[in-house]
């Protein structure tokens, strides 16, 4: 009995060892996961031991030299996913597919166009997410009705074309988990609206509306909540819908977002927020922490000098902390400079919180954080755009209020933020698909 005990054990450890292996490949979603924290709290690969070693790996240009975009890259097992569109001429696609890679080598393993062959004209398509084992794009092109998309699902060994169907129309990239898909939809040329399917018929289950031409941003999904901007506005739904009614109504509201919501532990909610500041086209921004069952403020970021404009593309939530890239004079005078402030997502037991340590990086506008394995990564756009640099900072600070950045890479083209999984960085740079490794 003790031999079985102990084989049962080895057992029961390689099993755990291959989940953790399988998990640490895996970026799934834009934003790492449905609940848009860009946080890889399982990858090891990649830590503050070897980071100071990272250098690009491989790079590949999917578009061959002409003129291309990648979106962010999806990361499962030993495959990156990306949609990539490549133009002809302005409004004229001549090629947009969804494409596989492989992890360790950026070699193509499969593609799979979204359009007919030898089409020529304006088309587009929504990032590829990976939801329930599948890989899920919605494309629009010429010609279509208004509102109108092809939902397409994808085969992510081969690339094979699982189910395709004629729907309403995609205003986002599909967001699933629980067994639904969330997406930002139209009803009709004026009406802007959430959309939640059944993930595995793809029939709407529910809907909610909003006001007329209010942008609506890409869904959240966490703690059986769906968190949505739509306007200048954030909204609660339940996830499950309300009681099967085709349309419901918000759990709570609160005005004064901006951006793609965030889960925050706890089961809070974080969300950016742009206010007007004392001189003329001067706005602040920061971040507000809610609770996400009743949509009580908790706390939220100083706005800092109200006569300096700042911006903040986007934040990551690891643990305990909040990383917030702010932006100093995005658009005037001497140009734009970033800086990391990093918070504690409980909050600091004040309805307004100063940042617990705070990294310099330097002249540069900054694209959403990346964290894990103990480093915060931000993405920097430098030289107006014509170049990045990916600045890694030790996400646990440095045991002071001002910390310094662990290492810097450059290369030319506007790089998207990082996906991190198995061990790796993943950027798409324009046409470029780019790993960084230690």
């Amino acid at each position: 009995m003790a031999v079985d005990a102990q084989a049962r054990g080895r057992w029961a450890l390689l099993v755990a060892v291959a989940m953790l292996t399988v998990l640490a490949g895996c970026w799934f979603q834009p934003g790492g996961a449905p609940g848009n924290t860009r946080f890889n709290g399982i990858d090891g690969g990649l830590t503050t031991a070897n980071v100071a070693s990272l250098h690009e790996a491989w790079s590949v240009d999917v578009a061959g030299g002409g003129t291309g975009a990648t979106t962010e890259p999806i990361v499962s097992g030993n495959r990156v996913y990306v949609t990539h569109t490549e133009w002809a001429a302005i409004d004229v696609i001549e090629t947009l597919a969804v494409e596989a890679r492989d992890i360790g080598t950026g070699d193509l393993v499969w593609q799979t166009s979204l359009v007919p062959p030898g089409y020529a004209d304006w088309a587009q398509a929504t990032q590829v997410t990976l939801i329930d084992g599948a890989l899920w794009v919605a494309t629009q092109t010429l010609g279509t009705p208004t509102c109108t998309s092809t939902l397409t699902r994808l085969d992510p060994a081969t690339g094979a074309v699982l189910t395709e169907e004629t729907t309403d129309g995609f205003g986002s990239y599909p967001v699933g988990d629980g067994g639904i898909v969330a997406h930002a939809g139209c009803l009709d040329t004026m009406a802007r609206s959430l959309v939640v399917r059944d993930a595995a018929t793809r029939a709407v289950v529910w809907t909610a509306t909003f006001p007329a031409l209010a942008p609506v941003s890409e869904p959240t999904i966490a703690d059986g909540r769906i968190y949505v901007v739509a306007g200048a506005s954030l909204y609660a739904f339940a996830a499950q819908g309300c009681g099967g009614a085709s349309t419901c109504a918000p759990l709570w509201q609160a005005d004064g977002a901006t951006g793609r919501p965030v889960a925050g532990p706890g089961g809070r909610v974080l969300v950016l927020h742009d206010e007007a500041g004392n001189g003329a086209e001067v706005f602040v921004a920061s971040v507000r922490a809610y609770d996400g069952a009743t949509g009580d403020l908790l706390w939220q970021t100083a706005t800092g000098d109200p006569t300096r404009s700042t911006a903040i593309d986007g934040i990551a939530v690891g643990g305990d902390r909040v990383y917030v890239p702010v932006i100093h004079d995005p658009w005037g005078a001497p140009g734009p400079s970033t800086e990391l402030a990093v918070y504690p997502a409980s909050g600091c037991g004040a309805s307004t919180c100063d940042p617990s340590w705070t990294a310099s990086l330097g002249p540069g506008a900054a694209f959403r954080p990346t964290v894990g394995g103990g480093v915060a990564y931000v993405t920097l756009h430098v030289d107006g755009g014509r170049s990045s640099a990916v600045v890694a900072a030790p996400a646990a600070g440095c045991g002071g209020p001002t910390c310094t950045e662990l290492v810097r890479r450059t290369r030319p083209g506007w790089m998207t933020s990082p996906s991190l999984a198995a061990g790796r960085l993943f950027v798409s740079a324009e046409s470029d698909l780019v790993a960084f490794a230690p």
